[in-house]
């Protein structure tokens, strides 16, 4: 409402709770369920990052009464774990969005937004593995972060069986990095117009570190 000069806090109330109901689907208190992606994971936490930074900065009152920074909280402790030296691992179906591309050194970067914790929230403790259920993504980093451990189990998707999902046939999948170097990768999925062979190939269990049969 600032750029336009309407007033619009008649709607802040329904457009929160239809904000917090859908983060409600996605974030949990130990990850969060983004189609198994780490580019969508990233692109969620940017758009909570803007808008702490709008309600902080320009909010009407109602809108700072409404707004609850828990969600943002959640991703930005999320991602911490799931980083190392500033990059998440690649894995699941990315587009390369960016929603902060003049802050980001790469698509996997993730340096602005652990800055931000660390700015707004300097007595957030960070641990140093979680076991996100509702993913089914299990990470694991030794206290010096020399190593790294990422392994996605669970369900295939969330999704109802015959819906479309961008998870990949990755249960099991290990990704592992030692000493800042990624060993076993997932190099994911970022054209979607490269081919369906290449498409189907990206996300067979043959692209990805866990069990193929058939192969």
């Amino acid at each position: 409402q600032c750029f336009v000069k309407h007033n619009y806090d008649k709607y802040l109330k329904n457009e929160y709770n239809y904000l917090y109901k859908s983060l409600s689907n996605i974030i949990t208190e130990q990850g969060a369920y983004l189609e198994h992606s780490s580019n969508y994971t990233i692109l969620v936490a940017q758009f909570l990052y803007l808008l702490d930074l709008f309600v902080s900065s320009i909010g009407s009152k109602k809108a700072n009464f409404l707004y609850d920074n828990n969600y943002l909280v959640k991703m930005l402790n999320y991602i911490k774990v799931l980083s190392l030296d500033g990059s998440v691992p690649d894995f699941g179906d990315n587009d390369a969005a960016n929603a902060l591309l003049p802050f980001c050194i790469n698509r996997r970067d993730c340096n602005h937004l652990n800055s931000y914790l660390n700015f707004k929230f300097p007595n957030n403790k960070i641990k140093n593995s979680l076991c996100c259920k509702e993913s089914g993504h299990v990470i694991w980093k030794s206290n010096d972060e020399y190593y790294r451990l990422f392994v996605r189990c669970g369900k295939h998707s969330f999704l109802r069986p015959g819906n479309g999902s961008h998870a990949h046939n990755d249960i099991l999948a290990i990704l592992l990095a030692i000493g800042g170097k990624e060993v076993l990768i997932d190099r994911g999925t970022l054209y979607y117009n490269s081919g369906l062979d290449i498409l189907k190939e990206d996300r067979s269990t043959k692209n990805h570190n866990t069990i193929s049969v058939g192969y």
